[in-house]
């Protein structure tokens, strides 16, 4: 019996080295209940379970991971949380689950953020059609403070500030015009002459 005993641990110790996991627990089941007053058997099983649990949980994350990143490639946020937290709710203290929550939180901001800075900058365009400026303005300046690099917002900001530039030099030629006219009124060309020339000059 001790013959058999022997090389039966050693065959599930080479199946256990080899990976053969599943094999080498169901043999060593078999021995723990042909020699249960043996100690080999019983702590090599165990070990063989202990191994099988952090195989699955290894093939569990990686089964995860796959269909998070396949929401992600969706920007479905929400679904990929779901399906994480409840990752979370089998293994708890997994790290790397914990990790991955925290990486699709991450995306969700910067997605919901780079979303915002678009609809923003499309609110601006409309504005500026309707020749609504300061109001495009107005937005554009407190986008700056989150956004203070991005290329887009420099370059509406600036189309938008010529806009405006152009809007005032506008009404100020306007207003020249309209004084200059006066002026002929008052029978003094002169000076309506000297208006425009000037007016001309500093917003031409």
């Amino acid at each position: 019996l001790q013959e058999h005993l022997q090389a039966e641990i050693k065959a599930c110790q080479n199946l256990l080295r080899t990976g053969e996991l599943i094999p080498a627990a169901t043999r060593l089941d078999s021995l723990c209940q042909e020699f249960p007053q043996e100690d080999q058997p019983r702590h090599l099983l165990a070990f063989a379970r202990q191994e099988l649990q952090a195989r699955e949980r290894v093939w569990f994350c990686e089964q995860l991971e796959q269909k998070v990143w396949s929401h992600l490639e969706k920007k479905h946020f929400q679904e990929a949380q779901e399906i994480i937290e409840g990752g979370l709710r089998t293994y708890p203290s997994e790290l790397r689950l914990q990790e991955l929550l925290q990486a699709v939180a991450g995306s969700k901001s910067e997605y919901e953020k780079a979303q915002h800075l678009e609809d923003q900058l499309q609110r601006c365009r409309e504005l500026r059609d309707l020749g609504q400026l300061d109001e495009a303005r107005g937005i554009l300046d407190v986008l700056r403070g989150d956004f203070a690099g991005d290329s887009r917002l420099i370059a509406q900001r600036a189309e938008i500030q010529a806009a405006i530039q152009q809007r005032t030099r506008a009404r100020v030629i306007q207003a020249a015009l309209e004084r200059a006219h006066t002026l002929l009124g008052e029978h003094q060309p002169d000076s309506a002459v000297q208006l425009l020339h000037r007016t001309i000059g500093e917003n031409g």
